[in-house]
């Protein structure tokens, strides 16, 4: 999925954006949205100190989302879907609940 989309990420923390690995798992693609979560292998080095770090979504192969009717592939220069900046919250390791850390 890396091949496909990617993940751009402007540190506002104390992170450093080089050191940051992450995996795209996807949940559903059909034609009219795909539904991924992002992994991040080092949940806890996200968003540390007063400032989450901005994370965007980036089409790296096209070709992957072309329309049905035309086959004209979308531009990513030209794209800028509906929710594909975000602000990242602080991240807890798999299978922890911020209760069972309180």
């Amino acid at each position: 999925m890396n091949e496909i989309l990617g993940l751009n990420v402007q540190p506002k923390s104390d992170a450093a954006a080089s050191k940051l690995k992450y995996y795209i798992e996807v949940n559903s693609w059909t034609e009219d949205k795909i539904d991924f979560t992002v992994k991040f292998k080092d949940p806890g080095s996200m968003s540390k100190g007063d400032t989450n770090d901005q994370a965007q979504i980036v089409i790296r192969d096209p070709s992957y989302f072309a329309s049905k009717e035309s086959a004209v592939m979308v531009n990513p220069k030209d794209v800028r879907p509906s929710g594909a900046q975000a602000s990242v919250q602080e991240q807890l390791p798999e299978g922890f609940s911020e209760k069972e850390l309180a």
